[in-house]
């Protein structure tokens, strides 16, 4: 007996297909990862590993059902270990101490609801399925990565900062709201971007302004502006649910359907925690730190209700229902219930220090 699994279960044929998928000594990511030595056979080999036939079922078979909580996956793979990540601590973040955080620190957590199915790319390159959502390495369930919540809901601040432009473009607001967000996000990725808004005349004022604003705020003396990290900080989020969408491409000229492409998805009605510190590593006063907390809020009700933070989210992937539960936003000096999405930015104003 060889001690390589993929020489132990080959995917040659349709029956070893079959051994594989209905195989109950092997848990399903690893029937999954199986599948995917079938990627370099015959074309009939490859679709009878993706979607099985009508009475044996291929990868198909393990993640998709018409309630996506009754699917294999679901029930023998993220249930069991969403009860082990809840016994880490790790499914929902709990709240930190805030004796050892900086002045005017906040935490906001909630519970949403996905309201459209989230896609996502995962790492692993070596798979049956064409596009597999991104999933944990360890315990695989789907996740959002916190550098991923970072990069959409830096994008939705920075959306909105650019429409505020649009109205007025007033430069000196521009700047400081630009600076604003490095303070929270960090470097700037895509400041050309910025750079070059219209009028060009006055968005290269507003240009050198937060250049200024930015040397002066960190001391810089020289003309290279070092890395720095912002003051926010995301954990990341995990679901209780898989499944799949399907695309069925069609010939421009016959209109007849070709190969369908089968993409994994968290489905809508699936949860999640989404959790975020805003812990500010510089000297700031209340005022300021309020303002930030409303920008925090109204980009989070934008990101979530309007744009989407999935893949292909201007298709309307990735968007989330009103109603949350467990919402809250925590200091110091307690912490304030939030029950919908659109009414966090108003509970922000609530907000207190000690």
């Amino acid at each position: 007996m060889s001690y390589d699994l993929y020489v132990n279960y080959p995917c040659n044929h349709k029956d070893d297909v079959y051994k594989i998928v209905n195989n109950p000594d092997l848990v399903i990511p690893i029937r999954i990862a199986l599948l995917a030595g079938a990627l370099g056979k015959y074309s009939r080999v490859k679709e009878h590993a993706r979607t099985g036939t009508h009475k044996q079922g291929g990868y198909k078979s393990l993640i998709f059902a018409t309630n996506p909580v009754k699917s294999p996956y679901t029930r023998e793979v993220i249930v069991k270990e969403k009860q082990r990540m809840e016994r880490l601590g790790l499914w929902k973040p709990a709240v930190p101490d805030f004796a050892a955080l900086p002045s005017y620190s906040a935490f906001f957590h909630f519970q949403f609801t996905l309201a459209t199915p989230y896609i996502s790319r995962d790492d692993e390159i070596f798979h049956i399925c064409d596009n597999p959502v991104r999933k944990d390495k360890v315990f695989k369930v789907p996740s959002v990565a916190g550098g991923s919540w970072k990069g959409n809901l830096g994008w939705t601040a920075k959306r909105l900062l650019v429409l505020r432009w649009e109205e007025d473009h007033d430069p000196k607001e521009l700047a400081e709201g630009r600076l604003r967000l490095s303070l929270l996000f960090g470097n700037e990725k895509d400041e050309q971007y910025l750079d070059r808004l219209e009028p060009a005349d006055k968005a290269q004022e507003a240009a050198h302004l937060f250049r200024a604003m930015l040397k002066e705020r960190f001391d810089y003396y020289s003309e290279e502006i070092k890395s720095y990290a912002g003051c926010l900080y995301f954990y990341p989020t995990f679901f209780d649910r898989i499944g799949l969408e399907l695309i069925n491409p069609h010939e421009r000229i016959t209109r007849a359907g070709k190969r369908p492409i089968y993409i994994e998805c968290v489905p809508p009605g699936a949860t999640g925690y989404f959790s975020l510190l805003y812990a500010p590593h510089v000297d700031i006063s209340e005022d300021t730190a309020r303002e930030d907390l409303a920008l925090i809020a109204e980009s989070l009700r934008e990101l979530m209700l309007r744009y989407g933070f999935a893949a292909k989210k201007s298709s309307g992937f990735g968007e989330a229902e009103d109603e949350i539960k467990e919402g809250k936003i925590v200091t110091n000096g307690g912490q304030w219930q939030v029950s919908r999405l659109s009414s966090l930015a108003g509970e922000v104003c609530h907000v207190r220090w000690s």
